[in-house]
């Protein structure tokens, strides 16, 4: 059925994400964030825009066309870039996680507000509450013990998260006023998101990061091209895919998958122990998808159709 069938794209975007940790660290040893930003944004934004044009699409050729791409360059890259990066450099990794993992949360309140067929009910609200549950158990509750502290950083990580809630309920409502196929959206809201991505960062990166004397390493010219196309094209082209199909708040469940992601790597490559706190996690994410998903529902449609063929 297309429920289960988007359950399981869910994972694609949270394992790729979640596993583009390496990468990023790779990344992030001689390439500062903001540089980072917008140097992913242009090599990612160059094939996109060569496929736009060979799928028979164009960029935006005025100022109106431009406007709502410019929109979602800044709150879904540039904003929560900036915001996230800076809070980052105070507060530790732990309370980071939890707290862009307000994201889902913020989607779904946003969602009930601004959308048509995406009403806060119990489900939506017990699902989400049990998947931030589960991130906070595999981060630790010790990590919420510096909440409040460095106040300002930790509001700019919320303020990040906040900015991805808005960008995927405008890039819901903009995918569903285009015409011609969801792939062919999609391809152009992408290609033109990193272009004004790309010119809002270069600025910011001239000035602050000092990007012109910048001498990268190898390992981060690799991490930076790993980073840029596989886990950016193909992850961000499914979250848009399950944005227009699914809708922003179900889709916002896959930053729950993320740091879940990021534990597993880490025992599957560095050796690391599967503990009891891991699974737990684990279980009361997929449970939170599962409610949001309403499997049970699904399942209990499934046993009445078959009891209706048999009958028959």
């Amino acid at each position: 059925m297309k429920s289960n069938r988007l359950a399981l794209l869910l994972f694609i975007p949270g394992t790729l994400w979640g596993l583009s940790f390496l990468a990023t660290e790779f990344a992030l040893e001689t390439i500062p964030p903001i540089t980072l930003g917008l140097t992913r944004s242009v090599l990612a934004g160059v094939p996109l825009i060569i496929a736009l044009y060979l799928m028979g699409g164009r960029l935006p050729a005025s100022w109106p066309e431009w406007k709502p791409y410019i929109i979602l360059g800044l709150f879904n890259n540039s904003i929560p870039l900036v915001l996230v990066s800076w809070g980052q450099l105070t507060i530790p990794s732990g309370l980071t996680t939890i707290l862009v993992s307000l994201n889902p949360l913020f989607t779904l309140l946003l969602a009930h507000f601004f959308t048509d067929d995406e009403h806060l009910n119990r489900a939506k609200l017990s699902g989400i509450s049990l998947g931030l549950l589960g991130v906070i158990v595999l981060v630790g509750p010790t990590a919420l013990e510096g909440l409040g502290q460095a106040l300002w950083a930790q509001l700019a990580i919320i303020g990040g998260a906040f900015s991805y809630a808005i960008a995927a309920i405008y890039a819901r409502r903009h995918l569903r006023q285009q015409t011609g196929t969801v792939w062919q959206a999609i391809v152009k809201l992408m290609s033109s998101q990193y272009v004004t991505s790309a010119i809002t960062l270069l600025p910011l990166s001239l000035w602050v990061d000092q990007s012109l004397a910048l001498r990268p390493s190898v390992p981060s010219i690799a991490g930076i091209l790993a980073l840029s196309w596989p886990f950016t094209l193909v992850p961000v082209t499914l979250y848009y895919y399950l944005i227009d199909q699914a809708g922003p708040s179900y889709t916002a469940l896959t930053v729950y998958l993320i740091p879940l992601v990021g534990i597993f790597a880490g025992i599957i490559f560095l050796d690391e122990q599967i503990t009891g706190q891991v699974v737990a996690a684990l279980l009361l994410i997929l449970a939170g998808i599962a409610v949001v998903n309403d499997l049970r529902g699904t399942w209990q449609r499934l046993r009445r159709k078959r009891a209706v063929d048999v009958a028959s």
